[in-house]
């Protein structure tokens, strides 16, 4: 069965919670196409130059990941960290399991506030 790329399209959508102290960026669907991965970058890298002191990266609605988004999210989490900025990760199951797989559980958790979306 041949699959296609558009059955489970990647969303990332940008909300300012308070647009003083809070952006949360929300993913959702197939984050392992490329171009979806340097929106997700250009999108934290913004909120955090913005001076926000918290960004939270709501991921619980991945469905479909690879090691290009897990390092993505190391980056954005070694970046928030240099800035000075708290940046949380909510993670969908599927991508705890990547996260997992990469040997990285240590690094986010030490580095952010993630947690799994069964630890809500």
């Amino acid at each position: 069965m041949k699959r296609h790329e558009s059955e489970n399209p990647s969303t990332i959508r940008v909300m300012r919670v308070d647009p003083k102290r809070t952006c949360v960026i929300r993913l959702a669907g197939n984050l392992r196409e490329p171009a979806a991965i340097q929106n997700l970058c250009d999108e934290t890298d913004r909120a955090i130059r913005a001076g926000r002191p918290r960004v939270v990266v709501d991921a619980a609605e991945v469905k479909e990941a690879d090691t290009k988004l897990v390092a993505a999210l190391v980056i954005a989490v070694r970046r928030a960290r240099l800035a000075r900025v708290a940046l949380e990760l909510l993670l969908s199951p599927h991508l705890q399991q990547w996260v997992s797989l990469c040997g990285l559980d240590w690094v986010l958790r030490k580095w952010s506030g993630a947690s799994d979306k069964k630890g809500q």
